[in-house]
Formats: C-alpha cells, sequence, structure tokens
C-alpha cells in the first residue's frame, strides 16, 4: 500500500530532522533512528511551497543511508534549494538504497550549474530515477548538455523529462534530439513547453521522430510560436513507420487553421499512433474541425482524445465533428470544448450523435473555471446530453460533474432495467425539481487545497439548485428538498431533514456584527447567511467556512472557531459550539435566522483564497485583482460592484495551496506594468481592497503572480491570454450585459482610463503637498473612520515613522472596533501639524488607495 506524506505532516518532521543534524551527535544517534523511520517508511514526500531551503536535502540525502529507505516520490517544487540543495540531491540519488522514481524541481531557484550535478548522479550505476521535473529553472541552454550526456548513458533510466519554461533556444533541441536517438536512451515524454524553440527547434525535433532508436510517446511544444513550415514538417515526421508518438500538445495562439491542415494529413497517414491531440488556445475555427473530422473518419486514425479549449470553433465546428460521432470506425472517447462559444445548438447536434449503438465517445468537457462560462449552453442543452439514451460516461458543464455509474443498493430494488445505470446521468424532468444527482467523486467545492487534501469530506451530500429571485438588492435562494442530505450548489450550504423542506436563505452583509465580533475578540471565517425555514424539520445544518483545518493548528483551531447568531440585525449575538469538518462547521442549535462562523482573533490561521480579476478598460489595460477568502461575502460584494460597472470578469483557478490571515502579498506581472498599491493585507474586509494593474502595451499574453512580502515564491500564477481573457476594444463593457438598474453608471472606457491616469496623478500630487493632504485627512475624516478596517498596518507604520507613541499604539490595539481605532488615531493627529498628516496620508495611499480614489473621483 502507498504511504503519502503531505505537506501539513512533513513540515513538522522536516524541523525535527534539522534539529537532529545541528544536535550533538551522541543525542543525534539516539533520535535519528526514529525520525528517519518515520521519513525511510514513506513512499511519497510532497513538500510543495514551504519555505524549504537545501537544508532539507541534506537531511533527506542523510536519511536516503538506511537501508530500509523505501521513497519513491520526492516533490520539492516551489522551493529555494538553489545550488547547495540539487548538491545534496545528487548525493541522495547516488546512495546505492536509493529507490527514488519521480523527482519534481518545478521552480526551485536552480541554474545550469544543477544540471552538471543532477545528471552525473543520474549516471550512477544503481539509479533508478525515471521522471524528472525541473521546469521554471534558469538552466538555459548551458545546462541542457549536461543532461543530454545523462540521456546517452546505458545506466540511465529516464523516462519522463520536464523542462518547460527554463528558457531553452533551438540549440537545446539539436542537444536533446542526439541524445534521443541514442540506443541506450529511455525517454518516452518529453515536455519543452514556453520555451523559444521556433522552427529551427522544431526541425530537430522532427529529425528525431524520424530516428528508428527514437522512444517518444509524448511531447509537450506549447507556449511558442510555431510556422505552418514547422507543422507540416513536424506532420511528416510523425507519418514515419518508426515514429512512436502517441500524444501531442501544440497548445499556442499561433497554430491557426493552415498549421491544423498538415496535422489532419497527420491523423490520416496509415502510420500514425496518435491517440491524444491536445490544440488548445490555437486560434482555430471551424475549418480545422473539418479538417480533424475529415482525417477522423479514416479506419486508420487511432485518435481517441482531442483537446480543443479556447478556440473559436463555435457551433459550426461542432457539427463539423459531430457527423462523425456515428461512424462506427471513429475511435474518439473524450472531446474537450471548453471556452469556444458554443450554444444549445452544440449540444443538441452532439446528443444526436452520441448514439449507443455506434458512437465511441465517452466523456464530453464543456465546462469553464468558473460559473461564468463562455459556452451558454443552459439547462436545456444539458437536458439534451444527459437523456438516458446518451453513450456519454462522464459531462462536464459549468462547474457541475454528471457520472453515469450503477445505483446504489438501495435504488436497485425500484427497477430492474437497462436503464438503472442511468441513475446519476440522466433527464432533469425525471428528479425531483432542482435536483442534481452526483457520483461520491464529485468535487463539492470549486478550489482545491494541497494543505488539507488529507482530509475526508463526507461525500453523502446531493446537490441541489435553488431558484433565485432578486429582493431589495439581494440574492435570495428558494429550494424544496425532499428528505436527504443536500448541499446548495450555489452557496456551499448543507441540511439534512427526514422529511420534505421549503428553503430560503440569503448571504448578509458581514459589517451588521462587525463591532460586537471585534469586542468580543473574534473575526469571520465564513460568510453571515440569514436562514429561514418556511415548512418541514431540520436534522442538520452546516455552514460553510474558508479556514484550512489542514493549515492551521487543529488541536488549537476546533476549540477556537464558534458559530454567530442572532435572531435579526439590530439584536444582540451568541457564540455556540459546533463541529467542523473540512468546509463546514455543523450548527448545534435549531433556531434559523442569521448564522456566521466565526473564529478567534488571537489564533493564526490560513484560509482558502479565491483571486477575483476583472478588466475595467481597455486602452490602457486595466485589470483589478481582488485576493477574497473562499467562501466569503467579500465575493458577492466584488461581483455585484463591478459587474454594475460594466468591467469583464476573467476567470481564473484559485491558489493551490491555502494563505496565512493578516499576511502581505505584492502582485507581479510578466510585462511592463504600473501596479498600485504595492503590497496588500489578506483579510476578512468587508469592504475588500484590489491591485489595480495597468499596462500601456500589453504583449498577446503575459503571467501574473501572488507573492508574499516576504519572499519570492510564488503562491498563485496565471497567464493572461488577449482575446481569451482580456480584451484590447473599446466596446467590450457591452459583452458583460450588465442589469438595466445599473446601466446609468456605465461611461465609454475612454472616459473611464482618463479618469483612473488623472486620479493616480492626482493622488500623488497630494501626497507631495503637504497642505492639501491634511486638508484631504481633515475633510474625509468621518469616512475613514468608517470605511478603513483593516487598522494595524496603518498604525504600525505611523510607529515607524515616530507620529504616534508606544503607549498609544497600544490603545489602538487594545480598541475594541476599527471605528475606535481609527477615532485613537486622529486623536494623535488632532494636535500635530500639517506635516503628520501629510505622512498619515502617505501611509493610506500605500494602504488604502482605492478608497482615497473613491473618495476623490468625482461621479462619471
Amino acid at each position: 500500500m502507498c504511504v503519502c506524506v503531505c505537506v501539513c505532516v512533513c513540515v513538522c518532521e522536516i524541523v525535527f530532522f534539522l534539529d537532529i543534524m545541528d544536535s550533538d551527535p551522541d543525542q543525534k544517534e539516539k533520535k535519528g533512528g526514529a525520525s528517519q523511520r518515520t521519513v525511510s517508511s514513506c513512499d511519497s514526500y510532497r513538500l510543495m511551497s514551504c519555505s524549504l531551503t537545501g537544508k532539507i536535502c541534506a537531511a533527506l540525502a542523510s536519511a536516503a543511508s538506511l537501508t530500509s529507505w523505501s521513497l519513491k516520490e520526492l516533490f520539492l517544487s516551489d522551493n529555494q534549494l538553489h545550488d547547495v540543495g540539487a548538491q545534496y540531491l545528487s548525493d541522495l540519488i547516488i546512495n546505492p538504497h536509493c529507490k527514488l522514481e519521480k523527482l519534481l524541481l518545478f521552480r526551485c531557484f536552480l541554474t545550469e550549474k544543477n544540471c552538471a550535478a543532477l545528471a552525473s548522479a543520474g549516471r550512477s550505476t544503481p539509479c533508478s530515477l525515471k521522471e524528472l521535473n525541473l521546469s521554471h529553472n534558469e538552466l538555459h541552454d548551458a545546462g541542457i548538455p549536461h543532461i543530454s550526456d545523462l540521456l546517452k548513458n546505458p545506466y540511465c533510466n529516464l523516462e519522463n523529462l520536464v523542462l518547460g519554461n527554463c528558457p531553452l533556444t533551438e540549440k537545446s533541441c539539436a542537444h536533446l534530439a542526439s541524445a534521443a536517438s541514442s540506443t541506450f536512451c529511455n525517454l518516452k515524454e518529453l515536455n519543452l513547453g514556453s520555451n523559444e524553440l521556433h522552427d529551427a527547434g522544431v526541425q530537430h525535433l522532427s529529425d528525431l521522430l524520424r530516428n528508428p532508436h527514437c522512444k517518444l510517446e509524448k511531447l509537450v511544444l506549447s507556449g511558442f510560436s510555431l510556422t505552418e513550415k514547422s507543422c507540416a514538417g513536424f506532420a511528416s515526421a510523425a507519418t514515419s513507420v518508426s515514429c512512436s508518438l502517441k500524444k501531442l500538445n501544440l497548445s499556442d495562439k499561433d497554430r491557426h487553421d493552415a498549421g491544423v491542415q498538415h496535422l489532419s494529413d497527420l491523423l490520416s497517414s496509415l502510420h500514425c499512433k496518435l491517440e491524444k491531440l491536445v490544440l488548445g488556445a490555437c486560434s482555430l475555427t471551424d475549418k480545422s474541425c473539418l479538417a480533424v473530422a475529415s482525417a477522423a473518419n479514416s479506419t486508420s486514425c487511432n485518435l481517441k482524445k482531442l483537446i480543443l479549449g479556447k478556440n473559436d470553433i463555435l457551433d459550426a465546428g461542432v457539427q463539423n465533428l459531430s457527423d462523425l460521432l456515428g461512424n462506427p470506425h471513429f475511435k474518439l472517447e473524450k472531446l474537450e470544448s471548453r471556452w469556444c462559444s458554443l450554444t444549445v445548438k452544440s449540444c443538441a447536434t452532439l446528443a444526436l450523435g452520441v448514439s449507443p449503438a455506434f458512437s465511441s465517445l465517452k466523456e464530453l468537457n464543456m465546462c469553464s473555471d468558473d460559473m461564468n462560462s463562455d459556452n451558454k449552453l443552459h439547462d436545456a442543452g444539458v437536458q439534451l446530453l444527459t437523456n438516458p439514451k446518451c453513450s456519454l460516461k462522464k459531462l462536464l458543464v459549468d462547474v457541475r460533474i454528471f457520472i453515469k455509474e450503477t445505483p446504489a443498493p438501495a435504488f436497485t430494488s425500484c427497477s430492474q432495467s437497462s436503464d438503472a445505470a442511468d441513475l446519476h446521468l440522466r433527464d432533469k424532468t425525471q428528479q425531483d425539481p432542482g435536483v442534481e444527482l452526483l457520483s461520491v467523486d464529485t468535487p463539492k467545492q470549486r478550489w482545491s487545497c494541497h494543505s488539507c487534501a488529507h482530509i475526508t469530506d463526507p461525500a453523502h451530500w446531493t446537490l441541489v439548485t435553488p431558484s433565485i429571485s432578486m429582493e431589495n438588492g439581494l440574492c435570495v435562494y428558494n429550494i424544496n428538498s425532499p428528505a436527504g442530505s443536500h448541499e446548495c450548489s450555489e452557496s456551499g450550504l448543507r441540511w439534512a431533514c427526514a422529511g420534505p423542506v421549503a428553503l430560503q436563505y440569503h448571504f448578509s452583509k458581514d459589517e451588521l456584527f462587525w463591532a460586537q465580533l471585534q469586542m468580543l475578540g473574534y473575526q469571520p471565517a465564513g460568510p453571515l447567511m440569514d436562514i429561514k425555514l418556511l415548512s418541514g424539520e431540520l436534522e442538520e445544518v452546516h455552514l460553510p467556512h474558508s479556514l484550512c483545518l489542514g493549515g492551521s493548528d487543529p488541536s488549537v483551531l476546533g476549540g477556537a472557531v464558534r458559530s454567530l447568531h442572532s435572531d435579526d440585525s439590530d439584536s444582540g449575538v451568541s457564540l455556540e459550539t459546533c463541529e467542523l469538518s473540512r468546509f463546514h462547521g455543523k450548527l448545534l442549535g435549531r433556531q434559523f435566522s442569521l448564522w456566521q462562523l466565526v473564529v478567534n482573533l488571537g489564533i493564526p490561521v490560513k484560509t482558502h483564497c479565491e483571486v477575483l480579476i476583472y478588466q475595467s478598460s481597455p486602452q490602457p489595460l486595466i485589470l483589478n485583482a481582488f485576493l477574497v477568502p473562499a467562501p466569503s461575502t467579500a465575493r458577492q460584494v466584488v461581483e455585484e460592484r463591478w459587474k454594475s460597472r460594466g468591467a469583464l470578469c476573467i476567470c481564473k483557478p484559485p491558489p493551490d495551496d491555502s494563505l496565512w490571515v493578516s499576511s502581505r502579498f505584492q502582485l507581479w506581472t510578466s510585462c511592463s506594468s504600473v501596479i498600485t498599491p504595492s503590497a496588500m493585507t489578506l483579510s476578512y474586509n468587508t469592504s475588500p481592497t484590489f491591485f489595480e494593474v495597468c499596462l500601456e502595451n500589453p504583449p498577446k499574453n503575459f503571467n501574473m503572480e501572488l507573492r508574499p512580502i516576504e519572499g519570492k515564491q510564488s503562491v498563485w500564477t496565471a497567464v493572461m491570454w488577449q482575446g481569451a481573457d482580456y480584451l484590447q476594444t473599446r466596446n467590450h463593457a457591452d459583452l458583460t450585459e450588465p442589469s438595466d438598474a445599473h446601466t446609468g453608471l456605465r461611461r465609454s472606457q475612454n472616459v473611464a482610463s482618463s479618469v483612473y491616469l488623472n486620479q493616480v496623478q492626482r493622488d500623488m500630487n497630494i501626497a507631495t503637498n503637504t497642505q492639501e493632504a491634511a486638508v484631504f485627512v481633515d475633510r474625509h475624516r468621518a469616512e475613514l473612520i468608517g470605511r478603513v478596517y483593516n487598522v494595524m498596518p496603518i498604525a504600525d507604520a505611523l510607529l515607524s515613522k515616530g507620529l504616534v507613541h508606544p503607549e498609544k499604539y497600544s490603545e489602538i490595539r487594545a480598541a475594541a472596533t476599527s471605528e475606535a481605532k481609527m477615532r485613537e488615531i486622529y486623536e494623535c493627529l488632532r494636535s500635530a501639524g500639517a506635516g503628520a498628516k501629510a505622512a498619515f496620508y502617505g501611509v493610506l495611499l500605500q494602504e488604502e488607495p482605492h478608497l482615497l480614489q473613491d473618495l476623490s473621483t468625482p461621479a462619471l
């Protein structure tokens, strides 16, 4: 049985290990046995993004000397290992007791020097390493000859090599192609994505595929420009009798239809063994679908998986592909068409083709990374594809997953027909209204987290979709559910009932009880919800929370979380105990009105987060990036505010791991940009602040990264694609279709851009004009006291500048509410001169730039 030790467990053991290494030798021998036995008993260590250094590599290399060492997988990505760490890893690999087969060193600050050390170790006789990931390291062309020498060595067992974004050129391709054509080379998978290889580099790889000694089965060449000439040469090489290529990834913005025509010639070749083709974000149209369909019609075509996400294939492209689905020679089993501007018409077309008698298609992915999908399928489209006559085994639409499987024993007695297996994949009209049945492996959350992935979350909840209405500006959810355990697909609320119930609930603003919470020493740990039981009886209610149970100390966290309850916003609040699970807290009370999970202010906690991005102007390109806990009321506040302004929502996956509350972060882009503020604090702020990113001349794609202010390791990375993510046309706001109630707030993007640039300049001018800054601070005293929620970073800055006495600082910290803290700060400024107030304005400009902009920007 494979044992996998994840981040939250490993960090403690690593600290113990390093203590042993630094301790007295006699004690090291006594303690080392126990701790090293713990490490050596693990098959897999996953230590990504743990702020580790080369010392951990030394500890692991030491542990490898044990005969009981059984580690096979080691993930050290996103750690600052540098040259020292690579040298220790080389010692680990050389060790005769080392059985390591998989080593991930993604973004570990390695250089070409480390390639020599690792390659030397990999050539050792007992080396068992089969997979090596060195992506996002500054290896350059100088490091690749060492890797190539390793591949030629008869003792090298490496089968999978990942060198994405290293950054390499065609010179590296020449070295790798030469090595992979060696008789001794066992390489089967090669990833060279996001390197500037160009046509010259691809030519070397094409020559490699023709070589009879080449064993490559998977090749990734995504993220850089190729011409039609390269596609033609590559397709010609892959038709070679000796070519064993089965998986090919050519995703990028510059492939276009002309290049795909050559690839279709490849698919129709008798000697082509290709089973998976990835052409995401290639600027393809329905013409490419026609070319692929024509090739796939050949009896010799072996294609089983086709990925066409983020292309403009439209309904016409789906029509071209669906004509093949009824062909008995067509072998396609998985089709992905995410973000392809599809409608219900595509669903109808596909539904006609996926007949169980002929179609081989088993999995269809038409979803996006968020509920705001570019595919407008609606419920009617889903019903067409989930009917019992459909051959699909798995359908992904938006964030929903439908899986066909044999029903549980409790249901089999209801029907002995062959349609019993369609329980989880059937027309919604056969179900209870609003109910959507899911299999046990369906994700219940829209975010993932490495730190708490080992914590089991109950999987017996049935996802239900409520009806939604707008009342007094609030999004109100109504649902009638049968007996069972249910989870709301929109809010995450869970409940269990023995009979039918009718519920009404909505999110409320956190500031209703903000002052009371601060007086009690608590802060929100999830959204505030107003729950009304209209009929029936509930047995259990589980509120969603954003806390990471794996990232925080579970022994402390369990006793620090409470459920806040109030009958209405005018009455007091009470705190009650609750039972925590991975994403929810079970309420022990049975009264239903206002509820929220809260956590003690004195406890350091990690929270799951989302990065919300909105484009507010195309020229210059202005992006607004929010970092908010997930789930929280902040998301609803942000969506309502920015969509009403006509801003374009850009959907990106959340961070892979939880983040510490009250930590400060910086936003970084791979191209020239102006970002304000310079840093931002993660908090449960009811009026979330955001980074504003201004790019005068953005490239067609660029990276955005979120980094903690104390380090350079990113905690979130996303690629922004022109066209697919952001637009540079002046009328993009029309695409968002805001409600009529907000149309008066919309203005041309030219005006918005002008106001933004003028306001930035005005803020800077005020900051350098002492008298004007002092007047601003005095004039907006009431607004600043009422709207600044995260006060302590401001107080810290004022203390460091000598504007606040240490005794007064203690009074500010002891104040019960944010308003009281701000009043204490103003008390310090009352007798101070204009210079002190100007300094205060400068601090506000750093900590609350968007609030200052809001206070000083005239209405459009």
